[in-house]
């Protein structure tokens, strides 16, 4: 079983509390995801994943939601 990770990522451009829903909504669809948390504040979100979680699928999902 693969350790877990921490990952940090700032998005641009997360101007409401819509955003951070569809954010945290697309990044918990993952496979390998655990939690996730958004900060409207810093634009950035937190996200805790076994670590074979493909940070490719990440990016997609990001990428879903614009």
């Amino acid at each position: 079983m693969a350790a877990q990770r921490h990952l940090t990522v700032f998005i641009d451009g997360m101007h409401c509390g819509s955003c951070v829903g569809r954010v945290e909504t697309a990044l918990q669809a993952v496979d390998g995801v655990e939690t996730v948390s958004a900060n409207l504040a810093s634009e950035s979100v937190q996200i805790d994943m076994q670590g074979g979680t493909d940070l490719h699928d990440i990016a997609e999902a990001l990428d879903r939601v614009g």
